[in-house]
């Protein structure tokens, strides 16, 4: 037999569901913090987002896995993803580590954990890079 790779996919998850108008996806392994709240409130402002009405805040974890293909619309124009890379979130494309990548339907983000972002100088800075890069091409 060939060694062929298989993949599972996630079934959705109907607290999932985005909810809103919201143009910018963030996704977490769980809950935040306040200290993290801090933090993600910021990038939302940094982006020219309003985070009670442009961001939609999704978590992921090993019991409720995340399939981003199977949210309902509207779609989202910036996915930003929190130390889950978009393998576990249904999407199949080669981002392993913090970078960026501009899809035809949206442009995804990844970088740290939120907690661990916090205490990274270097990811912030890599991080607010990326999100200089999308504000441009937009």
């Amino acid at each position: 037999m060939l060694p062929y790779t298989t993949y599972q996919i996630p079934e959705p998850i109907k607290n999932q569901e985005p909810s809103g108008t919201g143009w910018l996806w963030m996704i977490f392994r769980g809950p935040l913090s306040d200290t993290e709240r801090d933090l993600i409130h910021k990038i939302s402002v940094a982006l020219q987002a309003d985070f009670d009405k442009d961001v939609c805040c999704l978590y992921t974890s090993e019991e409720a896995p995340l399939s981003l293909a199977e949210l309902s619309k509207p779609a989202p124009k910036l996915v930003l993803s929190f130390g889950v890379p978009p393998s576990q979130t249904g999407l199949w494309i080669d981002l392993t580590k913090p970078g960026l990548i501009t899809l035809e339907a949206f442009t995804y983000i990844l970088t740290l954990s939120a907690d661990a972002l916090a205490n990274n100088a270097g990811a912030k800075k890599e991080l607010w890079m990326n999100m200089k890069l999308y504000l441009e091409s937009t």
